[in-house]
Protein backbone atom coordinates (compact mmCIF):
# COMPACT_ATOMS: atom_id res chain seq x y z
CA UNK A 1 0.00 0.00 0.00
CA UNK A 2 1.90 4.71 -1.41
CA UNK A 3 2.09 8.32 -2.44
CA UNK A 4 4.21 9.84 -5.13
CA UNK A 5 6.67 12.26 -3.68
CA UNK A 6 5.64 14.68 -6.43
CA UNK A 7 3.13 14.20 -4.55
CA UNK A 8 0.39 11.82 -5.55
CA UNK A 9 -1.36 9.14 -3.61
CA UNK A 10 -1.13 5.46 -3.48
CA UNK A 11 -4.26 5.79 -1.43
CA UNK A 12 -5.52 8.94 -2.85
CA UNK A 13 -4.64 11.27 -5.60
CA UNK A 14 -3.91 9.18 -8.68
CA UNK A 15 -6.74 10.94 -10.50
CA UNK A 16 -5.16 14.26 -9.59
CA UNK A 17 -1.92 13.05 -11.13
CA UNK A 18 -3.61 12.34 -14.43
CA UNK A 19 -5.28 15.75 -14.49
CA UNK A 20 -2.26 17.72 -13.33
CA UNK A 21 0.44 16.14 -15.43
CA UNK A 22 -1.60 15.27 -18.50
CA UNK A 23 1.10 12.85 -19.50
CA UNK A 24 0.64 9.89 -21.80
CA UNK A 25 3.79 7.85 -21.62
CA UNK A 26 4.83 4.95 -23.82
CA UNK A 27 7.59 2.39 -23.65
CA UNK A 28 10.77 3.56 -25.26
CA UNK A 29 12.11 1.47 -28.08
CA UNK A 30 15.44 1.44 -26.28
CA UNK A 31 14.03 -0.20 -23.16
CA UNK A 32 15.49 -3.61 -22.47
CA UNK A 33 12.84 -6.23 -23.37
CA UNK A 34 11.41 -8.19 -20.47
CA UNK A 35 11.53 -11.95 -20.44
CA UNK A 36 8.42 -14.03 -19.95
CA UNK A 37 5.07 -14.34 -21.64
CA UNK A 38 2.99 -11.21 -22.31
CA UNK A 39 -0.77 -10.81 -22.37
CA UNK A 40 -2.86 -8.22 -24.18
CA UNK A 41 -5.23 -7.42 -21.33
CA UNK A 42 -3.14 -4.40 -20.37
CA UNK A 43 -3.62 -2.63 -23.69
CA UNK A 44 -4.75 0.98 -23.54
CA UNK A 45 -8.16 0.25 -25.11
CA UNK A 46 -9.41 -1.98 -22.28
CA UNK A 47 -9.05 -5.27 -24.13
CA UNK A 48 -11.75 -7.77 -23.15
CA UNK A 49 -10.86 -10.94 -21.29
CA UNK A 50 -12.80 -14.14 -21.91
CA UNK A 51 -13.67 -15.10 -18.35
CA UNK A 52 -13.54 -18.74 -17.31
CA UNK A 53 -15.22 -20.35 -14.32
CA UNK A 54 -12.60 -22.63 -12.79
CA UNK A 55 -12.67 -24.62 -9.57
CA UNK A 56 -10.20 -23.77 -6.84
CA UNK A 57 -9.14 -25.71 -3.77
CA UNK A 58 -8.82 -23.40 -0.78
CA UNK A 59 -7.11 -24.17 2.50
CA UNK A 60 -9.44 -24.37 5.48
CA UNK A 61 -10.34 -20.96 6.91
CA UNK A 62 -8.47 -20.45 10.19
CA UNK A 63 -9.25 -17.97 12.95
CA UNK A 64 -6.06 -15.95 13.40
CA UNK A 65 -5.02 -14.00 16.51
CA UNK A 66 -2.49 -11.73 14.76
CA UNK A 67 -2.10 -9.63 11.64
CA UNK A 68 1.50 -8.48 11.81
CA UNK A 69 2.29 -6.88 8.46
CA UNK A 70 1.09 -6.41 4.89
CA UNK A 71 -1.26 -9.31 3.97
CA UNK A 72 -0.98 -10.52 7.55
CA UNK A 73 2.64 -11.67 7.87
CA UNK A 74 6.28 -10.83 7.18
CA UNK A 75 6.02 -12.95 4.00
CA UNK A 76 3.01 -10.82 3.00
CA UNK A 77 0.95 -13.99 2.82
CA UNK A 78 -1.41 -15.35 5.47
CA UNK A 79 -3.63 -17.77 3.51
CA UNK A 80 -7.34 -18.09 4.29
CA UNK A 81 -8.74 -16.51 7.45
CA UNK A 82 -12.13 -17.08 9.07
CA UNK A 83 -14.82 -14.45 8.51
CA UNK A 84 -18.58 -14.22 7.98
CA UNK A 85 -19.72 -13.97 4.36
CA UNK A 86 -22.52 -11.53 5.26
CA UNK A 87 -20.86 -9.08 7.68
CA UNK A 88 -22.39 -6.00 9.30
CA UNK A 89 -20.80 -2.95 10.88
CA UNK A 90 -20.16 -3.70 14.55
CA UNK A 91 -18.58 -0.45 15.78
CA UNK A 92 -16.60 2.62 14.68
CA UNK A 93 -13.94 4.55 16.63
CA UNK A 94 -12.19 7.83 15.84
CA UNK A 95 -8.43 7.19 15.64
CA UNK A 96 -7.31 10.73 14.76
CA UNK A 97 -6.52 12.55 11.53
CA UNK A 98 -7.78 11.14 8.26
CA UNK A 99 -6.81 11.79 4.65
CA UNK A 100 -6.76 15.46 3.68
CA UNK A 101 -4.94 18.02 1.60
CA UNK A 102 -1.71 17.62 3.58
CA UNK A 103 -2.32 14.38 5.48
CA UNK A 104 -2.32 10.77 4.34
CA UNK A 105 -2.89 7.34 5.80
CA UNK A 106 -0.27 5.03 4.31
CA UNK A 107 -0.52 1.93 6.51
CA UNK A 108 -3.22 -0.63 7.22
CA UNK A 109 -3.83 -1.57 10.86
CA UNK A 110 -1.96 -4.46 12.45
CA UNK A 111 -3.05 -6.63 15.36
CA UNK A 112 -1.62 -8.78 18.14
CA UNK A 113 -1.87 -9.33 21.86
CA UNK A 114 -5.62 -8.73 21.80
CA UNK A 115 -5.29 -5.18 20.43
CA UNK A 116 -5.55 -3.51 17.01
CA UNK A 117 -3.01 -0.80 16.17
CA UNK A 118 -3.49 2.12 13.78
CA UNK A 119 -1.41 5.01 12.47
CA UNK A 120 -3.38 8.10 11.46
CA UNK A 121 -2.60 10.90 8.99
CA UNK A 122 -0.67 12.91 11.59
CA UNK A 123 1.69 10.20 12.87
CA UNK A 124 -0.38 9.27 15.92
CA UNK A 125 -0.22 5.59 16.85
CA UNK A 126 -3.23 4.15 18.70
CA UNK A 127 -4.11 0.81 20.29
CA UNK A 128 -7.75 -0.31 20.39
CA UNK A 129 -9.42 -3.24 22.11
CA UNK A 130 -11.79 -5.63 20.36
CA UNK A 131 -14.78 -3.51 21.45
CA UNK A 132 -13.34 -0.30 19.97
CA UNK A 133 -12.08 1.29 23.20
CA UNK A 134 -8.78 3.17 22.90
CA UNK A 135 -6.20 1.54 25.20
CA UNK A 136 -3.48 4.11 24.52
CA UNK A 137 -2.26 6.57 21.89
CA UNK A 138 1.16 8.01 21.14
CA UNK A 139 2.16 11.02 19.03
CA UNK A 140 5.24 10.03 17.01
CA UNK A 141 6.03 13.58 15.86
CA UNK A 142 9.59 14.57 16.92
CA UNK A 143 10.10 17.73 18.96
CA UNK A 144 10.30 20.75 16.68
CA UNK A 145 8.44 19.09 13.79
CA UNK A 146 4.87 19.56 12.55
CA UNK A 147 2.69 16.44 12.62
CA UNK A 148 1.29 17.01 9.11
CA UNK A 149 4.81 16.88 7.62
CA UNK A 150 5.40 13.23 8.51
CA UNK A 151 3.44 11.42 5.80
CA UNK A 152 4.65 7.95 4.90
CA UNK A 153 5.91 4.95 6.80
CA UNK A 154 3.75 2.46 8.65
CA UNK A 155 3.56 0.08 11.59
CA UNK A 156 4.14 -3.66 12.05
CA UNK A 157 3.87 -6.04 15.02
CA UNK A 158 6.25 -8.79 16.15
CA UNK A 159 6.40 -10.65 19.48
CA UNK A 160 4.66 -7.97 21.52
CA UNK A 161 6.57 -5.06 20.00
CA UNK A 162 5.40 -2.49 17.45
CA UNK A 163 7.88 -1.13 14.91
CA UNK A 164 6.75 2.22 13.59
CA UNK A 165 8.51 3.98 10.71
CA UNK A 166 7.64 7.62 10.05
CA UNK A 167 7.92 10.21 7.33
CA UNK A 168 10.19 12.12 9.71
CA UNK A 169 12.86 9.49 9.11
CA UNK A 170 12.55 7.77 12.47
CA UNK A 171 12.09 4.13 13.46
CA UNK A 172 10.63 3.44 16.89
CA UNK A 173 10.21 0.22 18.88
CA UNK A 174 7.17 0.42 21.16
CA UNK A 175 5.80 -1.92 23.79
CA UNK A 176 2.52 -2.99 22.20
CA UNK A 177 0.67 -3.48 25.49
CA UNK A 178 1.57 -0.18 27.16
CA UNK A 179 2.65 2.19 24.38
CA UNK A 180 6.04 2.74 26.04
CA UNK A 181 8.87 3.64 23.65
CA UNK A 182 11.68 1.07 23.95
CA UNK A 183 14.11 2.76 21.58
CA UNK A 184 14.15 5.12 18.60
CA UNK A 185 16.57 5.68 15.73
CA UNK A 186 16.78 8.53 13.22
CA UNK A 187 17.76 8.05 9.55
CA UNK A 188 18.96 10.45 6.87
CA UNK A 189 15.65 10.27 4.96
CA UNK A 190 11.99 9.47 5.55
CA UNK A 191 10.96 5.85 5.98
CA UNK A 192 8.73 5.25 3.00
CA UNK A 193 6.95 2.02 3.92
CA UNK A 194 5.99 -0.37 6.71
CA UNK A 195 8.95 -1.90 8.60
CA UNK A 196 9.33 -5.69 8.48
CA UNK A 197 10.80 -7.83 11.27
CA UNK A 198 11.75 -11.48 11.73
CA UNK A 199 11.85 -11.03 15.52
CA UNK A 200 15.61 -10.50 15.66
CA UNK A 201 16.07 -7.73 13.10
CA UNK A 202 13.90 -4.90 11.77
CA UNK A 203 14.18 -4.00 8.08
CA UNK A 204 13.26 -0.60 6.64
CA UNK A 205 13.67 1.22 3.31
CA UNK A 206 14.05 4.99 3.27
CA UNK A 207 13.00 7.50 0.65
CA UNK A 208 16.66 7.69 -0.32
CA UNK A 209 16.41 4.07 -1.53
CA UNK A 210 18.63 2.69 1.20
CA UNK A 211 17.64 -0.46 3.09
CA UNK A 212 18.69 -0.85 6.72
CA UNK A 213 18.82 -3.85 9.04
CA UNK A 214 18.36 -2.77 12.66
CA UNK A 215 18.79 -4.86 15.81
CA UNK A 216 15.29 -5.36 17.20
CA UNK A 217 16.51 -5.29 20.82
CA UNK A 218 18.39 -2.00 20.89
CA UNK A 219 18.09 -0.21 17.54
CA UNK A 220 21.74 -0.72 16.56
CA UNK A 221 22.67 -0.81 12.87
CA UNK A 222 23.54 -4.28 11.55
CA UNK A 223 23.97 -3.57 7.84
CA UNK A 224 22.73 -1.39 4.98
CA UNK A 225 22.14 -1.91 1.26
CA UNK A 226 21.71 0.79 -1.38
CA UNK A 227 19.23 0.38 -4.21
CA UNK A 228 18.87 2.20 -7.50
CA UNK A 229 16.99 5.49 -7.18
CA UNK A 230 14.14 6.83 -9.29
CA UNK A 231 13.99 10.17 -11.09
CA UNK A 232 10.32 10.47 -10.09
CA UNK A 233 11.18 10.32 -6.38
CA UNK A 234 9.11 7.24 -5.55
CA UNK A 235 5.92 6.97 -3.56
CA UNK A 236 5.26 7.56 0.12
CA UNK A 237 3.78 4.55 1.83
CA UNK A 238 5.32 2.37 -0.86
CA UNK A 239 6.10 -1.34 -0.83
CA UNK A 240 7.69 -2.90 2.24
CA UNK A 241 10.30 -5.68 2.49
CA UNK A 242 9.24 -9.33 2.69
CA UNK A 243 11.18 -12.09 4.43
CA UNK A 244 11.06 -15.89 4.43
CA UNK A 245 13.58 -18.57 5.34
CA UNK A 246 16.38 -16.10 5.97
CA UNK A 247 15.96 -14.46 2.56
CA UNK A 248 14.91 -10.80 2.45
CA UNK A 249 13.28 -9.20 -0.62
CA UNK A 250 13.75 -5.43 -0.85
CA UNK A 251 11.70 -3.16 -3.17
CA UNK A 252 13.01 0.21 -4.41
CA UNK A 253 11.53 3.24 -6.15
CA UNK A 254 13.40 2.57 -9.41
CA UNK A 255 11.49 -0.70 -9.86
CA UNK A 256 14.50 -2.69 -8.72
CA UNK A 257 14.01 -5.71 -6.46
CA UNK A 258 16.98 -7.01 -4.49
CA UNK A 259 17.17 -10.26 -2.55
CA UNK A 260 19.74 -10.48 0.24
CA UNK A 261 20.67 -12.77 3.07
CA UNK A 262 18.72 -11.31 5.99
CA UNK A 263 21.46 -11.91 8.55
CA UNK A 264 24.29 -10.23 6.65
CA UNK A 265 22.86 -8.20 3.77
CA UNK A 266 24.84 -10.32 1.29
CA UNK A 267 23.41 -9.85 -2.20
CA UNK A 268 21.74 -12.94 -3.66
CA UNK A 269 20.16 -11.49 -6.81
CA UNK A 270 18.61 -8.36 -8.26
CA UNK A 271 15.89 -7.85 -10.85
CA UNK A 272 14.06 -4.84 -12.24
CA UNK A 273 10.38 -4.45 -13.05
CA UNK A 274 10.90 -2.07 -15.94
CA UNK A 275 8.94 -1.03 -18.99
CA UNK A 276 5.30 -0.02 -18.96
CA UNK A 277 1.98 -0.47 -20.68
CA UNK A 278 1.57 2.12 -23.44
CA UNK A 279 -1.22 4.65 -23.17
CA UNK A 280 -1.39 5.07 -19.39
CA UNK A 281 -0.67 8.28 -17.51
CA UNK A 282 1.07 6.29 -14.79
CA UNK A 283 3.48 4.61 -17.22
CA UNK A 284 6.44 6.67 -16.02
CA UNK A 285 6.10 5.45 -12.40
CA UNK A 286 8.48 2.53 -12.00
CA UNK A 287 8.19 2.26 -8.22
CA UNK A 288 7.28 -1.11 -6.73
CA UNK A 289 3.77 -0.37 -5.48
CA UNK A 290 2.43 -3.89 -4.95
CA UNK A 291 4.41 -5.15 -1.95
CA UNK A 292 6.51 -8.23 -2.76
CA UNK A 293 4.74 -11.42 -1.68
CA UNK A 294 6.68 -14.60 -0.91
CA UNK A 295 4.77 -17.82 -1.55
CA UNK A 296 7.00 -20.86 -1.15
CA UNK A 297 9.87 -20.35 -3.59
CA UNK A 298 8.06 -17.67 -5.59
CA UNK A 299 8.00 -13.89 -5.30
CA UNK A 300 5.23 -11.72 -6.76
CA UNK A 301 5.55 -7.95 -7.17
CA UNK A 302 3.86 -5.15 -9.13
CA UNK A 303 4.40 -1.55 -10.16
CA UNK A 304 1.99 1.24 -11.14
CA UNK A 305 3.26 1.36 -14.71
CA UNK A 306 1.49 -1.82 -15.78
CA UNK A 307 3.71 -4.74 -14.76
CA UNK A 308 3.23 -7.69 -12.40
CA UNK A 309 5.88 -10.40 -12.25
CA UNK A 310 6.55 -13.78 -10.71
CA UNK A 311 10.17 -14.45 -9.74
CA UNK A 312 12.06 -17.41 -8.33
CA UNK A 313 12.98 -16.65 -4.70
CA UNK A 314 16.26 -18.58 -4.89
CA UNK A 315 17.63 -17.26 -8.18
CA UNK A 316 15.53 -14.24 -9.13
CA UNK A 317 14.70 -15.83 -12.49
CA UNK A 318 11.50 -14.49 -13.99
CA UNK A 319 8.70 -17.02 -14.51
CA UNK A 320 6.22 -14.69 -16.20
CA UNK A 321 5.24 -11.06 -16.72
CA UNK A 322 1.65 -9.83 -16.72
CA UNK A 323 0.81 -6.55 -18.43
CA UNK A 324 -1.12 -5.01 -15.54
CA UNK A 325 0.08 -3.19 -12.46
CA UNK A 326 -1.28 -3.10 -8.93
CA UNK A 327 -1.14 -0.72 -5.98
CA UNK A 328 -1.41 -3.39 -3.28
CA UNK A 329 0.07 -6.81 -2.67
CA UNK A 330 -1.34 -9.72 -4.66
CA UNK A 331 -3.01 -12.66 -2.88
CA UNK A 332 -1.72 -16.10 -3.97
CA UNK A 333 -3.84 -19.10 -2.98
CA UNK A 334 -4.89 -22.46 -4.44
CA UNK A 335 -2.71 -22.24 -7.56
CA UNK A 336 -4.08 -18.80 -8.47
CA UNK A 337 -3.01 -15.22 -7.85
CA UNK A 338 -5.65 -12.56 -7.13
CA UNK A 339 -5.04 -8.84 -7.53
CA UNK A 340 -6.75 -5.51 -8.07
CA UNK A 341 -5.23 -4.03 -11.21
CA UNK A 342 -4.30 -0.44 -11.95
CA UNK A 343 -7.42 -0.40 -14.15
CA UNK A 344 -9.75 -1.22 -11.24
CA UNK A 345 -10.17 -4.88 -12.21
CA UNK A 346 -10.30 -7.71 -9.71
CA UNK A 347 -8.36 -10.45 -11.48
CA UNK A 348 -7.64 -14.12 -11.02
CA UNK A 349 -4.44 -15.29 -12.68
CA UNK A 350 -3.00 -18.77 -13.15
CA UNK A 351 -0.01 -18.87 -10.80
CA UNK A 352 1.80 -21.33 -13.04
CA UNK A 353 1.89 -19.41 -16.31
CA UNK A 354 0.41 -15.96 -15.66
CA UNK A 355 -2.63 -16.45 -17.88
CA UNK A 356 -5.81 -14.62 -16.89
CA UNK A 357 -8.64 -16.87 -15.68
CA UNK A 358 -11.15 -14.07 -15.14
CA UNK A 359 -11.29 -10.32 -14.74
CA UNK A 360 -14.15 -8.39 -13.12
CA UNK A 361 -14.36 -4.67 -13.76
CA UNK A 362 -14.99 -2.50 -10.70
CA UNK A 363 -16.43 1.02 -11.00
CA UNK A 364 -13.53 3.22 -12.11
CA UNK A 365 -14.86 6.71 -11.51
CA UNK A 366 -17.02 8.46 -8.96
CA UNK A 367 -18.30 10.57 -11.86
CA UNK A 368 -18.36 8.14 -14.81
CA UNK A 369 -19.89 10.63 -17.24
CA UNK A 370 -16.84 12.89 -16.81
CA UNK A 371 -14.30 10.12 -16.23
CA UNK A 372 -13.45 12.03 -13.07
CA UNK A 373 -12.81 11.17 -9.41
CA UNK A 374 -10.91 7.92 -9.94
CA UNK A 375 -11.82 5.33 -7.30
CA UNK A 376 -8.94 3.77 -5.38
CA UNK A 377 -9.35 0.17 -4.22
CA UNK A 378 -7.55 -1.75 -1.46
CA UNK A 379 -6.89 -5.46 -1.24
CA UNK A 380 -7.81 -8.09 -2.16
CA UNK A 381 -8.10 -10.09 1.08
CA UNK A 382 -9.30 -13.70 1.25
CA UNK A 383 -11.57 -14.28 4.25
CA UNK A 384 -14.50 -16.61 4.86
CA UNK A 385 -14.35 -18.10 1.36
CA UNK A 386 -14.73 -14.75 -0.43
CA UNK A 387 -12.25 -12.31 -1.92
CA UNK A 388 -12.85 -8.86 -0.40
CA UNK A 389 -12.05 -5.47 -1.92
CA UNK A 390 -12.48 -2.18 -0.04
CA UNK A 391 -13.05 1.02 -2.01
CA UNK A 392 -12.77 4.74 -1.48
CA UNK A 393 -16.32 4.85 -2.85
CA UNK A 394 -17.52 3.54 0.51
CA UNK A 395 -18.19 -0.06 -0.51
CA UNK A 396 -16.76 -3.33 0.79
CA UNK A 397 -17.35 -5.87 -1.97
CA UNK A 398 -17.18 -9.66 -1.65
CA UNK A 399 -16.52 -11.92 -4.66
CA UNK A 400 -16.70 -15.68 -5.11
CA UNK A 401 -13.42 -17.11 -6.35
CA UNK A 402 -14.34 -19.60 -9.09
CA UNK A 403 -15.89 -17.13 -11.54
CA UNK A 404 -15.33 -13.79 -9.85
CA UNK A 405 -18.97 -12.80 -9.41
CA UNK A 406 -19.76 -10.21 -6.77
CA UNK A 407 -22.04 -11.75 -4.16
CA UNK A 408 -22.26 -9.09 -1.44
CA UNK A 409 -21.56 -5.45 -0.65
CA UNK A 410 -21.40 -3.57 2.66
CA UNK A 411 -21.16 0.17 3.22
CA UNK A 412 -17.89 1.56 4.61
CA UNK A 413 -18.72 4.88 6.30
CA UNK A 414 -16.32 7.52 5.00
CA UNK A 415 -14.76 5.22 2.38
CA UNK A 416 -11.67 3.02 2.75
CA UNK A 417 -8.20 4.52 3.25
CA UNK A 418 -6.20 1.28 3.43
CA UNK A 419 -6.48 -2.46 2.89
CA UNK A 420 -8.68 -4.45 5.30
CA UNK A 421 -7.25 -6.75 7.94
CA UNK A 422 -9.05 -9.70 9.57
CA UNK A 423 -8.39 -10.91 13.11
CA UNK A 424 -10.42 -13.40 15.17
CA UNK A 425 -13.28 -13.27 12.67
CA UNK A 426 -13.50 -9.46 12.64
CA UNK A 427 -12.56 -7.27 9.67
CA UNK A 428 -11.05 -3.86 10.43
CA UNK A 429 -10.95 -1.03 7.89
CA UNK A 430 -9.50 2.47 8.27
CA UNK A 431 -11.63 5.19 6.67
CA UNK A 432 -10.66 8.38 4.88
CA UNK A 433 -12.10 10.46 7.73
CA UNK A 434 -9.89 8.79 10.35
CA UNK A 435 -12.17 6.13 11.82
CA UNK A 436 -11.54 2.45 12.41
CA UNK A 437 -14.56 0.34 11.46
CA UNK A 438 -15.10 -3.23 12.70
CA UNK A 439 -17.22 -5.63 10.60
CA UNK A 440 -18.42 -9.02 11.78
Amino acid sequence: MGYLRVSIGRIGRISALALTLGVVAACSGSDKPLTGQRFAIGAADATAVENVVASIRLPRAVSNAEWTNVNGSAQHKIGHVAFANAPTLRWSTDIGTGVGRDTRITSSPVAGGGLVYTMDGSSTLSALSSDGAVAWSLDLTPVGETSDDGAGGGVSYTNGVLYAGTGFGELLAINAASGTILWRRMFEAAIRSTPTSDGRTVFVVTRGDVAYAIDAKNGALEWMQRGATSSTGGIEGGASPAISGGQLVLPFSSGEIIAVRASTGELRWQEGITGARAGTTLAFIGDISGDPVIDGNSVYASNLAGQTVKLNLTSGARSWTLGVGASDAVWPVGGSVFLVSDRAQLMRVNAGNGSVIWSQQLPQYGKPEKRDDMIRYYGPVLAGGLMWVAGRDGQLRGFELEGGQQVTSVEIPGGAAAAPIVVAGVMYILSLDGELHAFQ
